[in-house]
């Protein structure tokens, strides 16, 4: 029996990923196998300093996209809360105080990361000759350039104004 391509994918997306991530006590939380809206597997893990990030990798339809998350905190939430409620009472005093955009990035694919570091990568469509190749190279780059996300040292935005000043 000679497997699709898509079965092709899973087992490559799998075989990759799969010891860097457990590796750094990521677990494999879903696998959702749907050739007409796409496939993905996504990876939860709690790191150093009890941090949790969601690593969700999509490779259907033709495409490689990798989305790396981080849920919400309380406060955060209470933040986000505060400023709904404070501007629908109008309120603009305290909504100065606490602003939107220092709740900080809560996700970003690797398209964005690849931008940040000033890494040019054509997008390919994944075929048979190059799939393998395409998810390794995404796969290093997480190694190579976020590592520090995935083992939960830091996230995105800490990491690129450390890369900045050096």
């Amino acid at each position: 029996m000679e497997l699709k391509f898509t079965d092709k994918l899973l087992i490559c997306v799998l075989r990759t990923f799969n010891s860097m991530l457990n590796d750094n006590d990521y677990k494999i939380s879903s696998i959702v196998y749907n050739e007409r809206d796409g496939d993905s597997i996504i990876y939860e893990g709690y790191n150093k300093r009890n941090r949790h990030f969601k690593i969700e990798i999509c490779y259907g339809l033709g495409y490689l996209n990798i989305i790396i998350s981080k849920p919400k905190n309380i406060i955060e939430s209470l933040k986000e809360f505060l400023i709904i409620q404070f501007s629908v009472m109008g309120i603009t005093h305290f909504r100065k105080k606490i602003k939107s955009h220092n709740l900080g990035l809560k996700f970003f694919d690797i398209k964005e990361a690849k931008l940040l570091f000033n890494i040019i990568d054509k997008e390919e469509h994944l075929n048979e000759l190059n799939y393998e190749d395409i998810i390794l190279k995404n796969k290093n780059f997480i190694q190579e350039f976020l590592n520090p996300i995935i083992k939960g040292d830091m996230w995105i935005d800490k990491l690129i104004n450390t890369k900045k000043y050096r």
